[in-house]
């Protein structure tokens, strides 16, 4: 498995046992899932992915978790 960060040059090797385990947030694994043939049959072979498992629910219903944060100083010492 060769990991490349960001877009960096730099790239990190890792070799370990058989199985490699992917995550590429709510948006980027469902795409994954898609590419690698798992998903809705009708629509993986729409795009001419062969299909390994048809799974209707991959890449629907996403929600991603939003959250902001504020954060004010003040040297009013009354606020």
């Amino acid at each position: 498995v060769i990991i490349k960060r960001n877009s960096s040059l730099d790239k990190e090797e890792f070799i370990k046992g058989n199985e490699v385990i992917l995550s590429a947030g709510t948006v980027g694994s469902a795409q994954l899932l898609l590419l690698s043939g798992i998903g809705p049959r009708e629509e993986l072979e729409q795009h001419g992915i062969p299909v390994i498992v048809d799974l209707s629910g991959v890449g629907k219903n996403l929600q991603d978790h939003l959250m902001t944060v504020i954060i004010y100083q003040t040297h009013i010492p009354t606020v």
